[in-house]
């Protein structure tokens, strides 16, 4: 063995060790979790008060938001850097001391950024240097989800800014776990470090992923949301667009790609998980006791029991030959194997945790070729898994209705080449809808096409002046039926679980929500006491785990633009909140100062408490979700695999019971309401 292969072994062996201790065995005692982020350095109060004292003056500069709609707010471009030196100071997570000089040089390029935009105040539709240069650029997209400003970097190469009209292929590059990083250091970072590739003619887009989630919950909607900005500011190819990642990034490679995988022309997860429980019970060496609830939970972003869904999504897997993390790629080649698919596996046999030049090599030279084909945006044969109306929609195809969550969910479509038939066979489906775009490809003899599901013909979809076809299928007694009108028949007053309204109570916090806070009292004062507790808690730990502001009202100020445009997050009681109690008669809880009851349960109002997620009833297309923020906690941060829903649809706590690293309490009854929204 060369001296540099030994070098290569041993860095990679030093960064598996660190890996190992930052969510190793140690963390696997729910009574003593560390603080995740880590507390930093204590900055001297005059760094602090400068560094605040130039962010003060810049946020001056900056108007007030909202500002502009459905265009680019290039002052987002400089607010994301005053947020990330406020929140990495009020957070205090400053590691380095090199971390300060860097937060005054990114104060610097915001101050430069606030200037120029300043002295073009005038010119409507004025594009800032940086967003024609080349090389490293970091900005702002401002999120749907609480109005925060959140940062993501761009990498432009010379024949891209040359040309900014053509449009190109865009990578995504999702990054790897570090407890100690902050907005500070992901800024900079970003400024001065390549990503693991950079493609000829490439841009490549590096999100952040409002920290460390492994790219889910809001770490997902970041993904999406970053990309959809630099669509608005650069031209790319929409079907050219290649995600990838490593480590922690490896895992969210994996987890969009399966459940996103019709965004995509190619996918190259390295590392990282596929799964919960092999993960977690050898790679952490953990003892795992889930719920009934929590175990069909882990369905939501597990992949290979939905491993089909690369069907027409061409995937490269790497692992190093002595990592650990190799069982992530070793689980899922096996898994697309045994359902008739082939991934390629790059494995370089002496690495570690580490991509291998030499693999780059080898997995650019195929990635690249996937990319050059493009995505094909039409494909004649589709096969989609899903546990979850969440992940429902494939290209052409969406599934609408479950017969039942949390049982796996599959279709299989198939287009004549002439577009002349369709044949579809499901299994757990109740609805689905296709949209296939304007086509030139179907001959103009075709007036429409004939559909068969499940063995039976259930006619024919007429294909439109502009060559596109579209109908909507629902199940009704085991037969399949043509709803009389295509396209938007499923949004109707039925309430069934739908798709954007299907729980579990996690998926209120991935379209925008707002707080709702009780302005009255309960009969019970240990009754307030925790739910004043959990309110807190769910809007520190969002500021601490997704980096965002959650927006709070106060339940006599909710107006019905906020009914309309958010998810109602309601702590308190009938007692206490007013709009709980407005809600009460129609939601699956009978609560008075006596009782509280859910389904067969019934228990006493002094001593226990609902969480539940459920339609609004003031607003058919929301959420109402009484008492729960996200519902992972402290004890789960420790590592990415744990990051999964712990609550279903509705839990029952016991106000007695302590709160815990891994529960607001404990839950006396918990589960899924059905897809009627019954308990």
């Amino acid at each position: 063995m060369s001296l540099s292969i030994k070098t290569i072994s041993l860095v990679c062996f030093l960064l598996y060790v660190e890996i190992c201790i930052a969510d190793g065995p140690k963390d696997n005692v729910d009574s003593q979790v560390r603080r995740i982020p880590p507390v930093g350095i204590e900055l001297a109060a005059e760094i602090r008060d400068e560094l605040m004292k130039s962010v003060a003056e810049l946020e001056k500069q900056i108007p007030p938001f909202p500002r502009i709609r459905n265009s680019i707010d290039w002052w987002n471009d400089v607010a994301v850097i005053c947020r990330g030196v406020r929140l990495t100071i009020e957070e205090a997570q400053f590691y380095k001391e090199v971390e300060i000089d860097q937060a005054r040089k990114l104060i610097k390029l915001a101050a430069e950024r606030a200037q120029e935009l300043k002295s073009h105040a005038d010119e409507a539709d004025y594009s800032p240097t940086w967003s024609k240069q080349a090389g490293r650029i970091i900005a702002g997209h401002r999120s749907n989800l609480d109005d925060s400003v959140q940062p993501f970097s761009v990498f432009i190469p010379e024949s891209v800014a040359a040309d900014l009209v053509k449009p190109r292929r865009l990578d995504i590059w999702l990054h790897g776990r570090d407890e100690s990083v902050s907005e500070v250091a992901f800024l900079f970072r970003r400024l001065t470090q390549d990503s693991q590739y950079q493609p000829a003619d490439t841009i490549v887009l590096q999100p952040w992923g409002r920290y460390s989630n492994a790219f889910r919950f809001a770490g997902e909607v970041d993904v999406f949301e970053a990309l959809a900005e630099v669509h608005k500011r650069y031209a790319i190819d929409p079907n050219r667009i290649v995600i990838r990642g490593f480590s922690m990034g490896g895992a969210g490679c994996w987890h969009l790609a399966v459940h996103h995988a019709d965004r995509f022309c190619a996918a190259n997860p390295g590392a990282g998980f596929c799964e919960t429980q092999r993960f977690l019970s050898g790679f952490q060496g953990e003892s795992l006791n889930p719920s009934k609830v929590q175990r069909a939970l882990w369905n939501l972003h597990d992949c290979p029991p939905v491993v089909l869904n690369l069907s027409n999504l061409p995937t490269v897997a790497y692992s190093g030959g002595q990592d650990k993390q190799k069982e992530a790629a070793d689980i899922m080649v096996a898994a697309a194997k045994e359902a008739g698919l082939e991934i390629p596996y790059v494995i370089h046999p002496e690495s570690a945790h580490v991509i291998h030049t030499d693999s780059k090599i080898e997995i650019e030279s195929k990635i690249a070729a996937y990319a050059n084909a493009g995505r094909d945006p039409l494909p004649k044969h589709i096969s989609w898994s899903t546990y979850s109306l969440r992940n429902s929609t494939a290209y052409w195809l969406q599934l609408r209705q479950l017969e039942k969550h949390w049982t796996l969910a599959k279709v299989d479509a198939k287009l004549n080449d002439d577009f002349s038939g369709l044949t579809i066979h499901t299994e757990n489906v109740a609805g689905l809808e296709i949209k296939i775009p304007a086509n030139q490809a179907i001959a103009p003899r075709l007036k429409s096409i004939k559909v068969s599901i499940n063995g039976s013909n259930v006619g024919e979809l007429l294909i439109a002046t502009d060559r596109s076809i579209s109908g909507y299928f629902k199940r009704v007694r085991s037969e399949w039926k043509l709803q009389a009108a295509p396209g938007n028949s499923y949004r109707s007053s039925e309430l069934v679980k739908r798709v954007g309204l299907h729980g579990p109570i996690d998926d209120a916090f991935l379209s925008r929500f707002i707080i709702v806070k009780p302005t009255g009292k309960s009969k019970f004062s240990q009754v307030d006491v925790w739910c004043e507790r959990e309110l807190q808690h769910a809007v520190q730990h969002w500021r601490q785990q997704f980096r965002g502001d959650i927006l709070v009202k106060s339940d006599i100020d909710i107006t019905t633009q906020d009914e309309a445009e958010c998810n109602l997050i309601c702590f308190g009681t009938p007692q206490s909140n007013s709009y709980i109690r407005q809600c009460l008669n129609e939601l699956p809880v009978k609560w008075n100062d006596d009782k509280l009851s859910i389904g067969d349960h019934s228990l006493d109002s002094s001593r226990a408490i609902p969480a539940l997620i459920y339609p609004n009833p003031k607003s058919s297309e929301r959420y109402i979700v009484l008492n729960s923020g996200f519902t992972y906690r402290e004890y789960d941060y420790l590592n990415n695999a744990r990051q999964t829903p712990k609550l279903g649809d509705w839990a029952i706590f016991d106000l007695a019971s302590p709160m815990t690293t891994r529960a607001a309490g404990s839950i006396l009854a918990e589960g899924f309401f059905d897809e009627e929204w019954k308990p």
